[in-house]
């Protein structure tokens, strides 16, 4: 297989009036101006007029009209997230034509031919030198297709038209379409490929690891498109992965090899297996990679490589622990609304990666969308824990909820989501929506038809689980393998969670509503003086929350959040950057307005600036923990002294130590405890300490 790119200048023609004809535009085209990928249109969650002293939000309500928007807005309207600078008329439309010529030296009569759009919104349709080819509609996820038919030797014209959502009568989409970031991008936003492939091919691979059973297996598909039957030899090894020496590696795993006949014009799926006793686990702490190679031969030559990287581990859940290989695995947990095209820069992505190491925490769960492939490549690498969720986002209110055809476009977006993502280790669970609860539905769709929707995740994928992100309650939740809260108290499990199953408790804590009305009951008035002292209580409170939690085994922290509420942005200056290459793949972001940034992405080091709240956070994720949850801080004489104190092990290795306890004055020893303990990875051991406060006690 061939991968060119294809990414870099394409032509552009913005269509501002209502789709009469499908024809490609044969003049007015500009160039030179468009770079994919990247959105053309402005974010409207942070603007300024010129002279105005203050950044607006424009209310989605008004959004519809964009033109009648754009021709309001004076040309030197500031938006503080405009990563590419393209002319704001631009904006005023959500469709537009979009041109790349490539030239094919020689159209190879034995190989198939490819377009593969990693992610182009909202929808678009396809046409290959005038003639078209495909329609696709989910603004997040790949579309692969075979345009052979339609190439020829010399330049060939690759056109998108690219339109806006269908929407129902209240301007909701009828597709899942994410957050208020990426419910208003127009482009194609994510890598675009010319892909060759040989006749016979691997079209797609799933790969399940158990580190219980200590094997691995494959479902492997294989395609001929050949004019013949064909005997196939399927021959399969596994080499560790590399990023520095990955070519030269030996193979440390080989399969029995397999034959298979296979006529023209069909497909099979075979299953491979092995034991492997000796695999090197995948995990936060050391997140080793492997390649899984197939090799399809033909008459003794090999006709196709096909080569995917996997990590060997396994995700379960027993009782109310979430397991990860052979331990349980806490969560703790930052993402966030990113409201500017900066995150979707690798760099970016590295140094955000890195404060949630350099903050205790493991996780992320990608919120409100299926995110692009780097994101999941570079936590595979890191050892960041993911949770992918879906872009049926409900408290934003602009999905069609109330559509049959939003539901069949959702179902269809999930089995593409599993389909691309399946093999990444990093990813553990599936979200299948997010707070739909607020999405303003007129009917009872929604709640019908959202079971249905974690039917098809845990019918496609049976080796992670799938659950309700803060809308598990709106079911019973007897018949729900994970518990879902948001906000509140609750989040801790105290009082009410019968410890059936895990409690995730993935937005918590009061960061993006902070104020002197929400942390005045932590710090007092000082709050009204000073927002250092609002950031400080407001992290406080998430410390009392994360403890309670951490002693009562939640399996998911995720106060919301560090790295978009919490960080400085400190860069006061436009920052603009230029690139050797616009044609290799990712996103190339061209300028950074002042004060917008969560990470300076463009210089080496950590790249962030840190509040307050981050060390007290920090504090509160300590990788081993003594936790004493009750806050009673005195007694009477005589009286008894109860406690419970919580040993917290989520390091990477086994704890072995004495505990000792003493309750004392500054003269004297009113109760000691003395205790050896041995707390496993990912154990949470209960020390009950039951004595009585001396009546008298002299001194005291």
């Amino acid at each position: 297989m061939n991968k060119i790119c294809l990414n870099g200048y394409w032509d552009f023609f913005p269509v501002y009036e209502k789709i009469q004809s499908e024809s490609i535009p044969t003049d007015g085209w500009i160039s030179n101006k468009y770079i994919v990928p990247s959105p053309w249109n402005k974010s409207f969650t942070a603007f300024k007029q010129k002279n105005g002293k203050y950044f607006s939000v424009m209310p989605k309500e008004s959004l519809t009209d964009l033109n009648a928007i754009v021709e309001k807005l004076d040309k030197e309207t500031e938006f503080l997230f405009d990563g590419f600078e393209y002319p704001l008329e631009w904006t005023a439309t959500r469709s537009a034509w979009l041109r790349k010529k490539i030239f094919l030296n020689k159209k190879k009569t034995d190989k198939k031919y490819y377009v593969e759009f990693s992610a182009i919104s909202p929808r678009f349709k396809l046409f290959v030198n005038g003639t078209f080819c495909a329609y696709h509609y989910d603004p997040f996820l790949p579309c692969e297709m075979d345009i052979t038919s339609h190439l020829r030797n010399g330049e060939n014209e690759i056109a998108v038209l690219v339109m806006d959502h269908l929407r129902d009568d209240r301007g909701r989409t009828i597709a899942p379409s994410g957050n208020m970031f990426t419910n208003m991008i127009s482009g194609i936003w994510q890598d675009v490929f010319l892909i060759e492939k040989p006749e016979i091919f691997v079209e797609d691979i799933r790969i399940v690891t158990s580190t219980r059973k200590k094997r691995i297996s494959a479902n492997i598909k294989i395609s001929n498109f050949s004019n013949h039957k064909t005997e196939i030899d399927i021959l399969a090894s596994v080499r560790k992965w590399s990023k520095k020496n990955t070519d030269n590696s030996a193979p440390v795993l080989s399969f029995a090899p397999i034959k298979i006949s296979l006529a023209d014009g069909s497909s099979e799926t075979i299953n491979i297996f092995s034991e492997w006793v000796d695999a090197e686990w995948w995990s936060p702490d050391k997140p080793v990679l492997y390649l899984l190679d197939i090799k399809l031969v033909v008459d003794g030559a090999v006709n196709d490589y096909f080569s995917e990287r996997f990590g060997f581990r396994e995700v379960w859940i027993d009782g109310f622990n979430l397991m990860l290989n052979d331990h349980p695995i806490h969560l703790f947990s930052d993402w966030g609304h990113k409201c500017s095209p900066y995150h979707l820069n690798e760099n970016w992505i590295r140094k955000w990666y890195k404060m949630i190491k350099d903050c205790n925490m493991n996780h992320s769960r990608l919120h409100t969308h299926p995110h692009p492939k780097i994101f999941l490549d570079i936590a595979d690498e890191m050892g960041i824990i993911i949770t992918g969720e879906t872009a049926i986002h409900g408290s934003g209110g602009a999905q069609s909820g109330d559509s049959v055809e939003f539901w069949e476009n959702a179902a269809n977006h999930i089995r593409n989501y599993v389909k691309r993502d399946k093999n990444h280790p990093s990813i553990i669970m599936w979200s299948v929506e997010n707070e739909m609860r607020w999405n303003g539905d007129s009917t009872k769709l929604t709640s019908e038809m959202l079971p249905k929707m974690r039917k098809i995740f845990e019918e496609i994928d049976t080796s992670r689980p799938a659950y309700h992100e803060g809308d598990s309650s709106l079911w019973d939740e007897n018949y729900q393998d994970i518990i879902s809260r948001h906000y509140g108290k609750e989040c801790t499990g105290e009082g009410w969670w019968d410890k059936k199953k895990p409690l995730h408790s993935g937005e918590m804590c009061c960061y993006h509503y902070a104020g002197p009305n929400s942390t005045l009951h932590i710090s007092g008035d000082t709050v009204y003086a000073d927002f250092d002292e609002i950031d400080k209580a407001a992290s406080i409170d998430t410390y009392l929350i994360t403890e309670v939690a951490r002693a009562n085994g939640v399996c998911c922290l995720g106060p919301w959040n560090i790295s978009c509420h919490q960080n400085l942005r400190l860069c006061d200056e436009k920052i603009s950057l230029s690139y050797k290459n616009l044609e290799s793949p990712g996103v190339k972001i061209l300028h950074v307005q002042p004060y917008s940034s969560e990470f300076e992405f463009w210089k080496q080091g950590k790249g962030y600036f840190p509040n307050k709240s981050f060390y007290i956070q920090k504090n509160g994720f300590r990788p081993f923990a003594i936790i004493d949850k009750s806050l009673k801080s005195a007694y009477f004489g005589g009286s008894e002294f109860k406690r419970q104190i919580a040993l917290i092990n989520d390091t990477a290795e086994n704890v072995y130590g004495t505990l000792k306890v003493s309750l004392a004055s500054k003269k004297n020893i009113i109760i000691s405890l003395e205790e050896n303990v041995e707390i496993k990875r990912g154990e949470i051991k209960i020390v009950e300490i039951n004595s009585t406060i001396p009546a008298s006690a002299p001194n005291f």
